[in-house]
This record gives structure tokens, C-alpha cells and sequence, in this order.
């Protein structure tokens, strides 16, 4: 009984950490991740996602949402999307 006790704090630990890590970006005050929030949550709620990917899998990414803005008539920042570049290959896996 001890031991399934144990367990089930522990699953839940371990639930908690995960869930609270989904919402914490990298250099979470920094300004290039709040150029990152301010930018891309208009479209994209903030997951760990950036995890997921290489750098070079970022930079197909946002190769890929320059694509659909451009499609949409979304006006950007080049500049921004520079930093927002480099901010997802510096914190990509």
C-alpha cells in the first residue's frame, strides 16, 4: 500500500512539472521571448513546442508562417522576425 502511494504522488509530481514547463518559455523575461509571445500568440497559444524542434526545423517553421502571413495580408517586421529567428535556434533542441 506504501508503495502505491508513493507512486501516485509521484505521477502526480511529475504531471505538475510537465504542465507548468508547457508554460514557461526559454529566457522567459527576456525581450526576444516577449517579441516571440507578442508576435506569435495572436495566432499560437504557447506550448513547449519549441522543444520539438532543431534549429533547422525552426527556421522551416518560420519560413513556412512567413508563407501564410504573406498569403493573409499579415504585415511583419523583418528585423522581428530575424530575432524571433534566432531566438527559436538558440532554445530549439
Amino acid at each position: 500500500m506504501k508503495i502505491n502511494r508513493f507512486l501516485k504522488i509521484l505521477l502526480i509530481l511529475f504531471i505538475t512539472a510537465c504542465a507548468s514547463d508547457q508554460k514557461t518559455l526559454p529566457e522567459a523575461n527576456s525581450p526576444d521571448a516577449q517579441l516571440f509571445k507578442k508576435v506569435c500568440s495572436d495566432c499560437h497559444r504557447q506550448t513547449s513546442s519549441w522543444r520539438a524542434r532543431s534549429a533547422a526545423e525552426w527556421d522551416e517553421t518560420v519560413d513556412v508562417m512567413l508563407r501564410h502571413m504573406k498569403a493573409r495580408g499579415v504585415a511583419y517586421d523583418k528585423e522581428e522576425i530575424q530575432t524571433i529567428r534566432a531566438y527559436l535556434r538558440r532554445n530549439a533542441k
